[in-house]
């Protein structure tokens, strides 16, 4: 292993070996303080040694892991959320569990398996990366120990979850059966007397794929699970743990090639389910009275749309096209941007009538209040109207089915 392996593998290793040292920390301190300032630091030291790995990539470990842009730019959102996740927990865990230690130690090594997972060019590595990921889930989900939702939101995942990975596990035996290997971009190249075999292990991965990822019709699991979990818990399940399969699925679809020439079957297949997870998301979610519930069928809608993206990497235009993180890094900044601008040019706009004479501004204010009421009065009559009749039209359908 060269040094600029071990410069790329910094983040990974970072979150390993703090782990160990959390560990031991916990285990001789036993403060919450303590796991909590010390799962901060872990975090915040992995997201920053990742322009340090980024100088460093693309690199390729032992077959397993490709640590490049592409995995670093999730591991540094994987970082993000868990240290979002671990700020809120701090309040919420202490009236509700009596040992909070150790759910910053599950946190911290799932932040590790989902960059694993993401980084992941072999199954060996994705099963790996996915499995840590999933058992420290098993229990953040069920850490509470007040009430019985979270321990039934935890069986639920567990379950189900273990259907999910044995049909990937069957899966990928399959696509080992026809290619000799367990590395992702063989499956490119099988003979033509094969591809019944690949397409059939391939169906299988995907199946235990769509269920992680909560896609109709394999998302009966994901309301009752985010609804019996912790709050932050179930904002790490929305973020972290789909974007790792997801970003995994997406390199296996570019290596792999499952969405070229003739494996027409499989995009449809994918069109399909993300079809029905943006309708069948967004419609459910009109119907629901937990925020929790409206957050899973919202998170259902949302990768429906991510589906699109894996089914358009497979076009001509797109392979071709030069890969730059700089493109969409400026979309999502002008995103953020156009409405701070317009809410400062609104502010400016406002401070500049502030300055006017006295009557005249309490002319020119009064004027402006009653134009703002009324305009705002008409909106909400509009608001109100088209939400009643989305709300009836979704009864209708759901009093057919």
């Amino acid at each position: 292993m060269t040094a600029a392996t071990v410069s790329a593998l910094l983040p990974y290793l970072v979150l390993a070996g703090g782990t160990v040292l959390l560990l031991l920390a916990v285990a001789w301190l036993r403060s919450h303080v303590v796991a909590f300032a010390g799962a901060l630091l872990i975090l915040v030291m992995a997201l920053a040694v990742t322009p340090l790995a980024l100088s460093a990539a693309p690199q390729n470990v032992d077959g397993l892991l490709a640590i490049d842009g592409y995995a670093l730019f999730f591991q540094a959102l994987f970082a993000v959320t868990a240290i979002a996740t671990a700020v809120l927990s701090y309040r919420y865990l202490r009236p509700r569990a009596s040992h909070r230690q150790e759910f910053y130690i599950l946190l911290v090594i799932a932040t590790l398996g989902a960059a694993v997972t993401a980084s992941a060019e072999h199954f060996a590595g994705f099963l790996l990366g996915l499995e840590v990921l999933s058992i420290s889930l098993y229990a953040m989900i069920a850490y509470p120990q007040e009430g019985r939702q979270p321990l039934e939101a935890a069986a639920k995942y567990l379950v189900l979850s273990g259907a999910a990975t044995s049909t990937m596990l069957f899966g990928m035996a399959l696509i080992y059966l026809v290619t000799g290997t367990l590395q992702f971009a063989p499956a490119a190249e099988v003979a033509r007397t094969d591809e019944l075999i690949l397409a059939v292990g391939q169906a299988m991965l995907l199946i235990g794929v769509f269920f992680k990822l909560s896609l109709v019709p394999f998302h009966m699991w994901t309301p009752d699970v985010y609804q019996g979990a912790p709050a932050p818990v179930t904002g790490f399940v929305a973020t972290a743990s789909k974007a790792a399969v997801f970003a995994a699925l997406l390199r296996y679809a570019l290596d792999a090639g499952i969405l070229d020439g003739g494996a027409d079957p499989i995009r449809t297949v994918i069109v399909v389910v993300a079809v029905l997870s943006m309708v069948g998301g967004n419609l459910l979610a009109l119907l629901q009275t937990n925020i929790k519930r409206l957050l899973a069928y919202s998170s259902i809608a949302h990768m429906g749309y991510l589906m699109i993206a894996v089914v358009v990497s497979s076009t001509p235009a797109v392979r071709d096209t030069p890969r730059s993180g700089r493109d969409p890094d400026c979309l999502r900044c002008g995103h953020v941007a156009i409405p701070a601008l317009a809410r400062r040019a609104r502010g400016t706009r406002q401070r500049t009538v502030g300055r006017e004479p006295g009557d005249q501004q309490k002319r020119r204010g009064s004027a402006a209040t009653r134009a703002a009421r009324s305009r705002r009065s008409v909106h909400r009559g509009r608001s109100n109207h088209r939400l009643d009749a989305v709300q009836a039209a979704v009864l209708r359908v759901k009093r057919f089915l």
